[in-house]
């Protein structure tokens, strides 16, 4: 019983920052936001107070004020946004730029300090602030990845005039390089995302116009499609399409096939009266010709060979007694014209 309880306190809390974030915000890069602000402050909200009890970093009052602070800062933020009096734009970009002043701030203070432990600390935090720049650039922050790179590259930049140290010049062009491909690329990747989405929202504006104009919903298109696909749809397939379309969509489907119908039969008896001479194969051609119909949509439409098509044309032809210059469906409409005089 008990491991059953903490299971399921367990899962609740899983879940927790999950309904967080479908609830607060309603597009992709919202939620992709919403994600790296969240998990990026339950990273500071563990780091720091390790930090602060001096099992991880430097350990002297300076660094443990500065830590404070950007915790105080990052809580704030969060807040804020919970609050809603920050909106997430904002709230990230404070916990962010936050993170990087302090990061800078311990940069500068070991440049004043030179010993080779301060040095990996120096190269250590540029390198934190790279995984910022990569934060901001999946929370889709236009520009605040060259904003953090800009100022990371600019104080480890005086540290290293300050230092003159030879293991900070020999990885300079290395990191401009590396912050300049990152932004770069990041650049790309918010540009295409933003076009996704836009891509995304027409996408669902028209499949919603779509679904209003023919009165159904997704699974009910889903269905119908099914049905067409098949080759010889049962009785039963027919009477679960109709079940699943409701009342009001049966009706009209019903009516408007057996308008249909009636209209198509009503065509053929009075194509069977006009040209007798022809086999009912031949007048269903006929009656797709006289509709405008192309060689391949009569095709697609009696599902038959393009070969198979063109060989009832020419018994058409042949059984009309018509040259090889003559139009067959101006013949036929002529042939039909004439029908109409007599009768």
């Amino acid at each position: 019983m008990e491991k059953s309880a903490i299971k399921h306190i367990f899962n609740s809390w899983k879940r927790l920052p999950k309904a967080f974030i479908y609830g607060r915000e309603s597009t992709v890069s919202g939620r992709q936001k919403l994600s790296v602000f969240l998990y990026g402050s339950i990273i500071l909200f563990i780091g720091i107070p390790l930090n602060l009890l001096g099992w991880t970093g430097p350990d002297s009052t300076f660094y443990f004020y500065l830590n404070l602070m950007n915790l105080l800062i990052g809580a704030v933020s969060l807040g804020g946004y919970v609050k809603k009096f920050l909106s997430l734009d904002k709230a990230l970009g404070i916990l962010l730029v936050a993170t990087q002043l302090e990061i800078s701030a311990e940069m500068l203070n070991c440049s004043f300090h030179p010993s080779d432990y301060h040095i990996s600390l120096i190269v250590g935090n540029l390198v934190l602030t790279m995984v910022l720049v990569m934060l901001a650039e999946l929370a889709y922050m236009r520009y605040l990845p060259v904003v953090l790179s800009t100022i990371g590259m600019g104080t480890y930049t005086f540290c290293l005039y300050v230092l003159e140290s030879p293991i900070l010049q020999n990885f300079y062009i290395l990191y401009l390089l590396v912050f300049i491909t990152i932004c770069f690329l990041g650049e790309r990747l918010i540009r295409n995302s933003k076009a996704l989405e836009q891509e995304n929202t027409v996408l669902k504006q028209d499949e919603a116009e779509l679904l209003d104009l023919l009165r159904l919903n997704k699974r009910q298109v889903k269905a119908y499609i099914e049905f067409s696909k098949k080759e010889a749809p049962t009785t039963e397939d027919a009477e679960r399409l109709l079940e699943l379309v409701g009342e009001r969509s049966q009706r009209n489907i019903i009516n408007t096939v057996a308008d249909y119908l009636t209209k198509k039969q009503t065509q053929m008896d009075r194509i069977a009266e006009a040209l007798p001479e022809l086999s009912p194969s031949e007048r269903e051609i006929c009656r797709l010709i006289l509709q405008g119909k192309k060689l391949g949509e009569i095709c697609g439409l009696l599902g038959k060979t393009e070969n198979n098509v063109t060989a009832h044309r020419g018994h058409i032809r042949k059984k009309l007694g018509l040259s090889p210059q003559e139009n067959l469906k101006e013949a036929l409409e002529k042939r039909m014209k004439q029908f109409s005089g007599n009768t």
